[in-house]
């Protein structure tokens, strides 16, 4: 059932079609895990040029059938494989989902640094570009997160920084619950991400210490890096 579904998702540009077929692919998927297992195998690690289908990723990406971390580390894997590139650019073009490929954009980038191509170079500028932030529609929920995509996804992160502290200063009125929410995704971030053998399980941690010591901590005495030291002993 699953490889008449597959085929028949191959073969049509019907998006209604698509829809209901990818519909009756996830009940299926609900019955049968070794179906998802072999299904998901076929589409991340086999050889079959057949798989090579945007609108294929595209539908089991948008309706969670396939694991995102396991596809982005065999993608990061194969990016030296014209094939794969190939592929991989034009998916990333099409998804705006940077956050979900970590690994896959640092190796293209790494690629894109010992041999420049244009695609390569348009397509992490894109990247940069749907991370940029505007500063106008920030609030204190999101400013760290903010700040953690210029620093990993901007060309020029000092650009923005002087514009995003002053907004930060502005916007983070008591810095204490500040910091202890900024602690708390850091330390959720790293839970999750702490098996992947790459240092973006520390990325916000990272961040994270920098931050702390720009946030103007008006009512502690001692300054931002002091103050962090505080809260992180009290």
């Amino acid at each position: 059932m699953c490889q008449n579904i597959i085929s028949f998702l191959l073969r049509t540009n019907d998006e209604i079609n698509m829809e209901l077929m990818f519909y009756f692919l996830k009940r299926l998927f609900s019955f049968s895990f070794k179906c998802q297992c072999e299904v998901s195998s076929w589409l991340i690690y086999s050889n079959d040029d057949r798989k090579f289908n945007i609108k294929l990723y595209v539908g089991f990406i948008k309706h969670n059938l396939i694991r995102l971390q396991e596809l982005d580390q065999y993608f990061s894997q194969k990016i030296r494989d014209d094939r794969y590139l190939n592929f991989i650019v034009a998916l990333l073009n099409q998804l705006n989902m940077p956050y979900e490929f970590i690994n896959t954009i640092e190796a293209v980038s790494k690629l894109n640094e010992e041999k420049y191509e244009s695609r390569i170079y348009n397509m992490l500028k894109e990247v940069s570009n749907i991370t940029f932030y505007n500063h106008k529609e920030l609030s204190g929920s999101n400013l760290f997160d903010e700040y953690v995509k210029i620093m990993k996804y901007s060309f020029s992160p000092e650009k923005y920084l002087g514009t995003f502290f002053n907004v930060l200063n502005e916007k983070v009125k008591e810095p204490r619950p500040f910091i202890v929410k900024c602690f708390i995704i850091s330390w959720d971030h790293f839970v999750r991400f702490y098996k992947i053998p790459s240092g973006f399980k520390n990325l916000k941690i990272n961040c994270l210490t920098h931050v702390a010591q720009r946030v103007q901590f008006k009512s502690w005495h001692g300054g931002g890096a002091r103050a962090f030291l505080q809260l992180v002993g009290s």
